[in-house]
């Protein structure tokens, strides 16, 4: 007796379909910019480390993020921050802010040992400074970003992060 098998002809029309209905476009709406109040942007970065990022901007200058990030085989940090944009040149903002984050790991980012065991958690600060580029007539925005991070919760020590990244704003 033969197993029933889907046509393999319909597979490829089913996802064709299922990719058309998830991608029309909605009701006419004006395209959401990365520097629109109440914008939310979910993103990559890459870099060191490299993960999931989420931003949203409040009233005036400032906005807040935050990102599920990992080091590969390293470490993995949850971090959010605080920003304020300082600067808006022809659709490039510079921002600083400040944050914290936890690293859960048994190694710090330089190859030294913070806890007792690979199961530790460090608690950090951080200082986020980067650039943001929203594209013209896009929901997108791509960003350079650079982080200094103080450990400070078991040990102290410092360490560095850095990674460029896109996000699409709603």
């Amino acid at each position: 007796m033969r197993a029933h098998r889907p046509p393999v002809r319909l597979i490829p029309r089913l996802l064709l379909a299922a990719a058309s209905a998830l991608l029309a476009p909605g009701p006419a709406r004006a395209v959401p910019s990365a520097f629109d109040t109440g914008s939310r942007g979910y993103g990559i970065v890459i870099g060191e480390p490299a993960g999931a990022v989420f931003k949203l901007r409040l009233k005036g200058n400032r906005a807040v993020d935050a990102g599920i990030v990992s080091a590969i085989s390293t470490y993995f940090f949850v971090h959010s921050d605080y920003l304020f944009h300082l600067l808006n040149h022809r659709g490039t903002e510079l921002y600083a802010g400040i944050g914290g984050g936890f690293l859960f790991s048994g190694e710090n980012p330089d190859g030294s040992r913070f806890g007792e065991s690979t199961g530790s958690v460090l608690f950090c600060g951080r200082i986020p400074v980067g650039l943001e580029y929203a594209v013209p007539d896009s929901p997108v925005g791509v960003y350079l970003e650079g982080v200094p991070n103080w450990g400070i919760l078991p040990s102290f020590f410092s360490f560095f992060q850095a990674g460029i990244g896109i996000r699409v704003y709603q």
